[in-house]
This record gives structure tokens, C-alpha cells and sequence, in this order.
């Protein structure tokens, strides 16, 4: 009971976390939850096939399927150590690491906890040249606010919640569209800024 209440609560979290209904710090308090409960279940069921080895006692059923779904609740993330370590650890990255673009209204809308908005800095950069060292930014031979449309409807045709739309002023400002995109599975906002110029 205690390694499927556990499933359960993965799964609530899960889902309430991947469609913006639940925060993502209260997701992974949740989710780390649920592993210290899949930990006690797994505990509980050796010691209780150990119990049942011993003594013949009934529940080995019981005992078979709190083992079994404990340590599915632990496959999925051991699953994700090896990718962990051999993927950069970057969270943000730029194609213009000496004046990248800035966040306006996502910074406005920015979750307590949630990662700073300004760029880290050279550290960064030099990480990210090391690990991206093709990433630059596009130049295209077309007017800036015929580039700024069609940035605009790759964002939308990319299902980008678009928070901020700003043109490009003839001679005198750079655009920028801010734009929110969501990971597949666990739902994780990526905030994105492109500036046309």
C-alpha cells in the first residue's frame, strides 16, 4: 500500500506539474516524497519476505508487488544518472554571449526559486563554447521586421506561450519576442528570448 500510494503520488505530481496546476518546487518536494515512501516500502517488503521465508505466513503476493513497484519508483531517476553526468551543466545558453538579450516581462513573471534571469557570465560562455561551439546567431539577408514576423510565427507554430511581442523600429530599435516552452514529459518551463535586429 505504502509503494503504490507512493506511484500514486508520483503520478499526481506528474500530471499537475506537466499542465502549470502545480509548482515545480512543490512537484519535486512531492517527488522526493514519494521516494522516501518507495524506500520504506522496499525496506518493509524485505523484511517481510524475510518474515514469510521464515515462518510460511501468507502475503507473499502482497510482499512480490510493494517490491516490484518500490523499485520501479526507483528506476526512473537511477535511469537518469548516466545522462546527468555526461550532459553539460548548463542551464542557459545564448548566441551572443557579450550582450545577450534580456528578459522583460518573464523576469516580471519569474517563480521564487526558479533560476536568475541575467546571464551568468564568462564562466558560461566559455562552457558553452566548449559544448556548443557552433551556436551563433542567424543572419538573414530580409528586412528586420519581415525576420521579427516570421520569428513570431515559428514561435507560435512551435506552441510557444508568447508573453511578449516587441517589433523592430526602423534605424533605431532591436525586436524581441519572450516566449515560454514546456518540456514533454515533465513539464519543466524553458524561458526564451529572441532579439531581431
Amino acid at each position: 500500500r505504502i509503494a503504490l500510494f507512493s506511484a500514486s503520488v508520483i503520478l499526481i505530481a506528474l500530471v499537475l506539474h506537466r499542465f502549470g496546476r502545480m509548482d515545480t518546487l512543490l512537484a519535486g518536494g512531492l517527488f522526493l516524497t514519494a521516494l522516501a515512501g518507495a524506500a520504506l516500502a522496499l525496506l518493509l517488503g524485505i523484511s517481510a519476505a524475510v518474515v514469510i521465508w521464515r515462518r510460511g505466513a501468507a502475503g507473499a503476493w502482497s510482499t512480490a508487488a510493494g517490491i516490484v513497484v518500490s523499485l520501479a519508483i526507483f528506476a526512473w531517476p537511477a535511469s537518469v544518472v548516466p545522462f546527468y553526468y555526461k550532459m553539460p551543466h548548463l542551464n542557459d545558453v545564448t548566441t551572443d554571449t557579450q550582450h545577450p538579450p534580456e528578459f522583460a516581462a518573464l523576469a516580471r513573471e519569474r517563480a521564487t526559486g526558479a533560476n536568475p534571469v541575467a546571464y551568468p557570465g564568462a564562466t558560461y560562455a566559455a562552457r558553452q563554447a566548449q559544448t556548443f561551439p557552433r551556436l551563433q546567431a542567424m543572419v538573414v539577408d530580409r528586412p528586420a521586421d519581415e525576420v521579427f514576423d516570421a520569428v513570431g510565427e515559428a514561435a507560435r507554430r512551435l506552441h510557444w506561450r508568447v508573453v511578449a511581442e516587441e517589433p523592430p523600429e526602423r534605424g533605431r530599435t532591436s525586436g524581441h519576442i519572450e516566449a515560454e516552452d514546456r518540456t514533454l514529459i515533465l513539464g519543466f518551463v524553458d524561458d526564451v528570448v529572441v532579439r531581431v535586429e
